[in-house]
């Protein structure tokens, strides 16, 4: 579930330097007369993990830790399986000996919680089908990411001055993207909570149990309340558009929809004679709601389905299917 983390540790002192430059193999870079180490050209054939000293001799490790359990275990930098909060302590372990690093006053300043779902249905059709995150006064809408194709991935609004931002995607199309070899399953949804600005948490606390077990419930509690658009009955003999409109009133609300309608007019987009029905209907909804029966949708159905089997699942840990790291076959980072 934790997967790609950023961590920091300050003041270093040069014995720790030697020791870091030397396990993890980082290069030496002269920038000014000042030296700084990092691995940026080799990380994606040591795990994945990047690892850089800075000039006031501070490190940053980020880097995805299902990715990296994956490479130990089997060579490739993948993270489309499961992994549970007890594989992450497992990997952590790992990877701190692997870079040569002191854990004491190592803190996380970022994580993400992370995980996969085999689905039956498109994932385009899970994601048209999704409108928000949360409740009332915390509802946050999700939007289709234009920076991925094929309206692939949903997120909240994630600028920086947010902590926490929410995102759920297509795997198999993420990868596809990245050019990764897929796996045999072509259907796959993850979903992943960001937090960022993490404040006064060392490594070694923040991968107790307790608050592992914490953030896992803080994970769910959030995804449970993941809100898909509505659909509606109608009265037999009810207009197509008419249908339409009353399904775009239930779930964006009068003035969205008036909104909307005033513009499409004002473009010339739209007919008066389809206009001013609308506007009259749009008007009157209060009234007209009432023929109408708000029903939930298939697609909402099939994938709380799903997201309960995989919710069962991390909370009863039956996926802790992990292979177990022989630390023996680790050297500078590499197995």
């Amino acid at each position: 579930m934790i997967d790609n983390i950023v961590m920091m540790k300050r003041n270093l002192s040069a014995e720790e330097i030697k020791k870091i430059v030397a396990t993890s193999r980082l290069l030496e870079y002269n920038t000014n007369g000042l030296k700084e180490y990092h691995n940026g050209k080799m990380k994606n054939l040591t795990g994945g993990v990047y690892v850089k000293i800075y000039k006031n001799k501070s490190v940053k490790i980020s880097g995805s830790l299902h990715k990296y359990a994956t490479y130990l275990r089997e060579g490739k930098l993948n993270n489309f399986d499961t992994f549970t909060m007890q594989q992450a302590r497992q990997t952590i372990d790992v990877l701190i000996e692997s870079i040569g690093i002191e854990p004491k006053g190592l803190s996380v300043t970022e994580y993400e919680v992370g995980i996969n779902m085999n689905v039956d249905i498109e994932p385009i059709k899970i994601l048209e089908g999704i409108k928000s995150i949360g409740l009332f006064e915390n509802e946050k809408p999700l939007y289709n990411n234009p920076k991925y194709k094929n309206e692939s991935v949903k997120t909240t609004v994630f600028h920086k001055d947010l902590r926490v931002y929410y995102k759920i995607y297509d795997k198999i199309h993420e990868m596809k993207d990245k050019r990764k070899q897929a796996p045999s399953n072509p259907k796959i949804i993850r979903i992943e909570t960001t937090t960022r600005r993490v404040e006064n948490t060392f490594v070694v606390d923040f991968f107790e149990v307790e608050n592992l077990d914490g953030i896992q419930k803080k994970f769910f509690k959030a995804w449970d309340n993941l809100n898909f658009y509505k659909d509606v009955d109608a009265p037999k003999g009810t207009h197509k558009g008419k249908m339409l409109l009353a399904k775009d009133l239930i779930n964006k609300g009068k003035t969205e929809v008036m909104n909307e309608y005033i513009r499409l007019y004002k473009s010339n987009r739209i007919s008066m004679k389809i206009y001013y029905p609308a506007k009259k209907f749009i008007e009157n909804w209060d009234t007209e709601r009432l023929k109408f029966k708000v029903k939930t949708t298939d697609i909402f159905t099939a994938f709380k389905n799903t997201y309960m089997f995989y919710y069962q699942g991390y909370s009863k840990n039956t996926y802790n299917d992990l292979t177990a790291i022989d630390k023996k076959n680790i050297v500078t980072g590499a197995v």
